[in-house]
C-alpha cells in the first residue's frame, strides 16, 4: 500500500488505460463488462450468476474518495443487493475498503453514491464482489470511481496475505505484498519449513492450532516486520459445512412411494426427507472436495426436491446457488416390488447422491458440451456415478462390461474411474479428478491422468478392459448368487449354494483374488469376513458343474 499526496479529484473509471475484468465470461452479446464504464445508463453488464466480482485496474495507483453504482434498465431482482469493495496494489492481496448490505434500487437507472471517508491508501486494483436480490442473474448499468493521485513515496512497506481457511497437511501459500524491499525473511511457527527467504513461499502444518507467522522485509537502509496469527484446522473437520436449504414438494403424499420413502429415511435415523437430503449433501461434498472451504466456495445454497408421479426417474435442473432435483415415486414402487424393501434405502440414496453430485461437481473447461459422448459428458455423468458408486448406493443389476469408451458417461465411465482409483491406490482420485476440472484449461481425462500420475488414458483403458475379461464379467450366466452384506459391511454371506460348488472366490476389478473360501461338504452357506477389504467394487464367483456365476458387491 502506497501513501500519496492528495491532488485534484478525478473520475478514474474514465481513464482510457483502465482495464475491467469479470469473474465470469458468460455475458450475452451487447451486455459485456465494458458497458460498466461507457457512461450510458441504457447499456448494462449482465452475468448468469447470482454472485460475481468485477475488477478495475489502472496503470497508476489512486486513492478512492467515492464511488457510484447505477441500476440497469429492467428486472429489479437482478440488482446488486450486497457487496464488498476491496483494493490491491498487486492484484493478489486485497484489503477491504467498503461493505454495503441491503441496498435497494427503487428505480431503473438509479444512481447511488457512496463516500469513502478518511481513506489514505492508494491501489491499482479495485474489486467489487456483488450478490443480487434473487434469481440466477446479476446486472448493473454503471460503476464510477473518483479519487486523487500523486507522486509515490519510496518508503519500505511490508505486507502479506493468505487464504481465509487453512487446514492440516495441505500446502498453504503466503502472498507477499511488500513494496520497495530487496530481500525477505519469513518465520512460520509450527510449520514445515520453519522459515524461508522466498518472496511468496508455501508451507504445511501437521497439527491444528493457532500459529504465529512473521515477514521481515529489508531494503538498503531499513527493516520492517509484520506478524499475524493464523488458525489451522483439521483437514477432516467439516463442522463449518454450509448445508443448503431444502424445500420439499410432493405431488401426491398418498402415493405409496412417498410413504415408503418417508419410512425408509426415518428407519435410517433421519427425522425428515429434508434431513436425508442434507446428509447426502455432506457425504457428496466430502467425496468431491479436500476441505470444507472448497465445498462451501462452490456455493450450493438451496435445493428444491420434487417427488413426482411419472416422468423422468430422476433429474437435476438449474445451477448454483439454487438447483432442483426430481425423483419419480413410481420408480420406487416398482423397484421395491422387484428387489424387496431391504435395498430400497440404498437405491434412493444412490440416486440422490448422483443428482447432488451434479450440484457440487466442478465443470471441465473447453472439452465439449453436454448431450453426446465427449470428454465433458464423460466427466459430468461418470463423476456423478462414481460418487454414487462410492456411497454404496448402486442398482444391483449393473456390472462393468467390455466395450464402449471412457467418454460414454454413467456407469461405463464410473466403473473405469473406480478401477483407476483401486489400481493406482489413490483414495483421493475423485477429489483430484474434480479439482482438475477447475485447474486444466482444456480438460481431458488423458491430460488429468498424465499431470497427476504420468499415465495415459489409452493404456489404462486397455488394462481395465482386460481386467473385466479376467474376472469373467462378460461370461456370467442368468440368475444371481444369493449374497448378503451385514449393515457394517464386515461379513459377506453367500446362501443357497448348490452341492456341486466347492469354492467361493472374491476378485477385485484388477482380476486379483482377494478372498477364497472352501465350501464344506453339503453346507449351502459360506460366510466371509471382509472387514479388511478396502471400499470398492468386488466380484463374487462360484462354479457349479463348469457353469460360472458371478455377482457384483460394493463394499
Amino acid at each position: 500500500m502506497t501513501k500519496i499526496e492528495a491532488q485534484t479529484e478525478f473520475k478514474f473509471t474514465d481513464n482510457p488505460e483502465g482495464v475491467l475484468s469479470s469473474q465470469y465470461d458468460d455475458s450475452p452479446s451487447g451486455e459485456d463488462i465494458n458497458n460498466l464504464i461507457d457512461n450510458d445508463l441504457n447499456s448494462k453488464y449482465l452475468t448468469f450468476h447470482s454472485s460475481a466480482w468485477i475488477v478495475f485496474e489502472v496503470k497508476n495507483p489512486f486513492i478512492l474518495n467515492k464511488y457510484i453504482i447505477s441500476s440497469a434498465n429492467d428486472a429489479p431482482e437482478r440488482d446488486p443487493l450486497n457487496w464488498t469493495l476491496e483494493g490491491s496494489f498487486n492484484g493478489l492481496s486485497y484489503h477491504c475498503i467498503d461493505i454495503r448490505e441491503g441496498q435497494d434500487f427503487v428505480n431503473r437507472g438509479q444512481k447511488k453514491e457512496f463516500l469513502i471517508e478518511d481513506n489514505v491508501e492508494s491501489y491499482t486494483f479495485y474489486r467489487l464482489s456483488m450478490t443480487n436480490n434473487s434469481g440466477n442473474i446479476l446486472q448493473l448499468a454503471e460503476i464510477e470511481m473518483y479519487g486523487v493521485t500523486g507522486e509515490s513515496f519510496n518508503e519500505l512497506l511490508v505486507d502479506f496475505s493468505t487464504g481465509s481457511y487453512h487446514v492440516t497437511n495441505r500446502p498453504i501459500s503466503f502472498i507477499n505484498g511488500s513494496l520497495n524491499a530487496t530481500s525477505y525473511q519469513w518465520a512460520f511457527e509450527g510449520a514445515s519449513p520453519k522459515g524461508s527467504t522466498d518472496i511468496s513461499p508455501q508451507v504445511t502444518y501437521t497439527n491444528p492450532g493457532e500459529y504465529e507467522v512473521s515477514l521481515t522485509a529489508f531494503d538498503d537502509v531499513s527493516t520492517k516486520t509484520k506478524t499475524e496469527i493464523i488458525s489451522i484446522k483439521d483437514i477432516n473437520d467439516w463442522s463449518e459445512f454450509i448445508y443448503p436449504e431444502v424445500q420439499l414438494e410432493c405431488t401426491n403424499e398418498d402415493n405409496p412411494g412417498y410413504l415408503m420413502y418417508l419410512d425408509l429415511v426415518k428407519a435410517n435415523g433421519f427425522e425428515s426427507i429434508q434431513d436425508f437430503v442434507k446428509n447426502c449433501c455432506l457425504v457428496i461434498a466430502q467425496k468431491l472436495y479436500f476441505t470444507v472451504n472448497e465445498a462451501n466456495d462452490h456455493n450450493l445454497r438451496s435445493i428444491h426436491y420434487k417427488l413426482t408421479e411419472g416422468g423422468a426417474l430422476s433429474y437435476k435442473g438449474g445451477d448454483v446457488p439454487n438447483i432442483e432435483i426430481g425423483f419419480d415415486m413410481e420408480y420406487l414402487n416398482s423397484f421395491s416390488q422387484k428387489y424387496g424393501i431391504d435395498i430400497c434405502a440404498d437405491e434412493i440414496f444412490g440416486i440422490l447422491c448422483h443428482e447432488i453430485c451434479h450440484g457440487y461437481q466442478n465443470s471441465p473447461k473447453n472439452c465439449g458440451i453436454y448431450g453426446s459422448p465427449n470428454e465433458y459428458y464423460g466427466f459430468i455423468e461418470g463423476t456423478a456415478d462414481l460418487a454414487r458408486l462410492l456411497t454404496g448406493g448402486f442398482n444391483p443389476e449393473r456390472y462393468p462390461s467390455t466395450g464402449g469408451s471412457w467418454i460414454d458417461g454413467y456407469n461405463t465411465t464410473a466403473f473405469f474411474y473406480s478401477w483407476i482409483q483401486n489400481s493406482l491406490l489413490d483414495e483421493d482420485f475423485l477429489k483430484k479428478l474434480n479439482l482438475s476440472a477447475k485447474q486444466i484449461d482444456s480438460w481431458s481425462l488423458n491430460e488429468m491422468l498424465y499431470q497427476e500420475y504420468g499415465q495415459s488414458v489409452n493404456s489404462l483403458w486397455a488394462q481395465y478392459q482386460k481386467s473385466i475379461l479376467n474376472v469373467g464379467l462378460d461370461n456370467r450366466t442368468e440368475g444371481k448368487i444369493d449374497v448378503w452384506l451385514t449393515n457394517n459391511k464386515s461379513v459377506l454371506t453367500i446362501n443357497n449354494l448348490p452341492e456341486g460348488v466347492n469354492n467361493v472366490i472374491v476378485y477385485n476389478l484388477n482380476g486379483s483374488v482377494t478372498l477364497k473360501e472352501k465350501k464344506v461338504g453339503e453346507e449351502s452357506q459360506v460366510c466371509l469376513k471382509i472387514d479388511n477389504l478396502d471400499p470398492g467394487v468386488y466380484v463374487v464367483q462360484v462354479i457349479n458343474k463348469g457353469i460360472q456365476k458371478t455377482q457384483k458387491i460394493i463394499k
